[in-house]
C-alpha cells in the first residue's frame, strides 16, 4: 500500500503519485461527510461491513467486494455519495483487498466493531489522513525498507516472549509489566514535581525537562544553532552510509553496530533459559543495580564532581572542557579533532577476540586499585588536586606543561614516534626479552610501591627534588 501508487497497474509510489495507502485515508476522510439513507456514516460502513457486522440492506449482506462493486456505478455513487465520492476510491479499496492489506485489517476493524465503537478507528483515521501528507509520506521508503527487513516479524517474536516471562516477586506477566510502565510514563492524572519546584504534567514531561532546560539555556546563550548543529552532526557522522558496488545502502561505521550486536548477544547469553533461573536471576540483576546506585563507588564520582563544582577553580575546568570541544584550525592544538579520530577509529574498529581470564581478573584488580584510591574518605585524590593547583601557581615557565606537551610530540612533519610512544615500546621490549616472570601484580605492586615512597621522600625524594627547583637562583 507504501510501495505502490496504483497496485493493480504496478505503478510505484513517486513524485506526484501518493501512495495506495494515502489515497485509503484519503477516501476515508469523503466517505466520512457521507450519510446516506438506510447506510448511515459511509466511513464507519466500511469498517463494519470489513468487520462482517453490517445489517443486510434489502436482503443483501453486503461485503468490501459487493461495495466496491456497487460504488463503481457511476449514477449509484453520485446518489450515495452527494457527489463527495470519486471514482478513484474504488481503485484504491480495490488495491486494499488486492495487496492483502485488508486480510490484515479485518481483525483491527472487528475489535472495535464488536464493541460498537467504530467511530473511534474512524477518528484514528481521518487523524492519520490530516498529518499524513508532511509526517508520513516523506518517510514511506524507509517505512517500506523496515517492514521488507523482517524487524516487525521479530518485534512480535520479543512481544510474544515477553507474554511467556513472569516476574517472580508479584507473577505478574513482563508485558503487563511494561504496557503498566508506558501507562505510568504518560499518566497525567497526578502531576509531578521536579527538584526544582517545576509541575510536570507525567513522568516523560520530567525525563524530557533536563533536555528542555539544555535547549532554554542554549537559546538564551545565543547559541541554539550550535547545538542543533552539534547534535545533527553526531548522529549524520554516526549513521552515515555509502553505496556499495551493488547499490545498496551501506554504514560507514558499519562495524559499531555489529560491536553493539555483539555486545548485546553477549548480554543475551547471560540470560538463563529455564524459567525459574530466568526469575531469579532478574531479581538479582534488580538487587545489583541498586546495590550500584547506593554504593561508594557512585558517591565517590558525585562527590568529584561536587568538589570541582565547588572549587575556586571551577571556571578553569569548565573552560578546559568547552575548549576540548571547540574545533581549532590550528591541527597541533585541535583536541576535538584527535577526539573525533580515536571515535572514528574505535567505531571502525573490528572485533576483537574474547577477553582472557587472566587479563579480565588483572583489570579487576587495577578496578579495585583505582577505587580505593578516589575513594573520598580516604582523601587521595584531594590531596592531588591540591598538588596539581600547588604545581601550576610555582611553576612560573610551565615546565610541566612543556614536558607534558613534548612527550606527545609528533614532530614538525606530525609523523614522528613521539617520546611517550617511544618509551612505551622500550618498556613493552624489555617486558618481551624478560623470561623471569617479572611484570607480574606482586611486581607492579612493588614497583607503585617505590614509587610512592620516592614521592613520600622528604631527605632525597620528589619533595626535595621541588625545594630545589623553587629555591634555585635565577641567572
Amino acid at each position: 500500500m507504501m510501495y505502490y501508487s496504483d497496485y493493480g497497474k504496478r505503478i510505484p509510489t513517486g513524485p506526484g503519485l501518493p501512495s495506495s495507502m494515502q489515497r485509503l485515508l484519503g477516501m476515508m476522510q469523503r466517505a466520512n461527510q457521507v450519510n446516506a439513507p438506510f447506510l448511515g456514516n459511509l466511513a464507519e460502513l466500511y469498517l463494519d461491513t470489513m468487520a462482517g457486522n453490517n445489517k443486510p440492506i434489502l436482503g443483501i449482506k453486503l461485503d468490501v467486494h459487493t461495495m466496491n462493486m456497487l460504488l463503481s456505478i457511476g449514477f449509484l455513487r453520485d446518489l450515495l455519495g452527494g457527489g463527495k465520492l470519486v471514482a478513484d476510491d474504488c481503485t484504491v479499496l480495490q488495491d486494499f483487498a488486492d495487496t492483502g492489506t485488508l486480510d490484515a485489517f479485518i481483525p483491527i476493524a472487528k475489535a472495535f466493531s464488536d464493541r460498537g465503537e467504530t467511530h473511534l478507528l474512524v477518528n484514528i483515521m481521518l487523524a492519520l489522513n490530516e498529518h499524513y501528507a508532511e509526517a508520513m509520506a516523506p518517510n514511506e521508503p524507509a517505512t517500506v525498507k523496515l517492514l521488507e527487513s523482517g524487524a516487525v516479524e521479530r518485534l512480535f517474536d520479543a512481544i510474544n516472549q515477553m507474554t511467556l516471562i513472569v516476574v517472580p516477586s508479584n507473577g505478574e506477566k513482563l508485558i503487563d509489566v511494561l504496557a503498566d510502565t508506558v501507562g505510568a510514563l504518560v499518566d497525567d492524572s497526578t502531576p509531578i514535581v521536579d527538584r526544582k519546584g517545576r509541575s510536570q504534567r507525567t513522568l516523560v514531561n520530567l525525563l524530557k525537562a533536563p533536555l528542555d532546560d539544555l535547549s532554554a539555556a542554549a537559546t538564551s546563550a545565543g547559541v541554539k544553532d550550535q547545538l542543533d548543529g552539534a547534535l545533527s552532526n553526531v548522529f549524520n557522522t554516526l549513521l552515515a552510509t555509502y553505496k556499495d558496488s551493488a547499490g545498496n545502502d551501506r554504514l560507514v561505521y558499519g562495524a559499531l553496530v555489529s560491536n553493539l550486536g555483539d555486545v548485546l548477544q553477549a548480554l543475551s547469553g547471560k540470560i538463563p533459559a529455564d524459567a525459574a533461573a530466568r526469575g531469579a536471576w532478574c531479581d538479582q540483576e534488580e538487587q545489583s543495580i541498586s546495590d550500584l546506585l547506593q554504593s561508594r563507588d557512585v558517591a565517590a564520582i558525585v562527590d568529584i564532581f561536587l568538589a570541582i563544582q565547588s572549587s575556586p577553580d571551577a571556571q578553569v575546568f569548565t573552560n578546559a572542557l568547552a575548549n576540548l570541544f571547540t574545533p581549532v584550525q590550528d591541527s597541533d592544538h585541535d583536541a576535538l579533532g584527535a577526539i573525533i579520530q580515536l571515535v572514528a577509529g574505535l567505531i571502525q574498529a573490528p572485533p576483537s577476540g574474547a577477553t582472557s581470564s587472566t587479563d579480565a581478573q588483572n583489570m579487576a584488580t587495577v578496578m579495585n586499585w583505582v577505587g580505593a584510591e578516589i575513594d573520598p574518605q580516604a582523601g587521595k585524590l584531594t590531596n592531588m588536586m591540591t598538588m596539581m593547583q600547588k604545581v601550576m601557581k610555582i611553576d612560573d615557565s610551565s615546565l610541566f606543561l612543556r614536558i607534558l606537551r613534548n612527550l606527545v610530540d609528533m614532530g614538525a612533519s606530525g609523523n614522528d614516534d613521539s617520546p611517550l610512544t617511544v618509551l612505551m615500546r622500550v618498556a613493552s621490549d624489555v617486558r618481551a626479552a624478560d623470561t623471569s616472570g617479572a611484570g607480574s601484580p606482586p611486581d607492579v605492586t612493588a614497583l607503585l610501591e617505590k614509587v610512592v615512597a620516592f614521592m613520600d621522600d622528604q631527605q632525597s625524594g620528589l619533595p626535595y627534588m621541588f625545594s630545589i627547583i623553587k629555591t634555585r637562583q635565577k641567572s
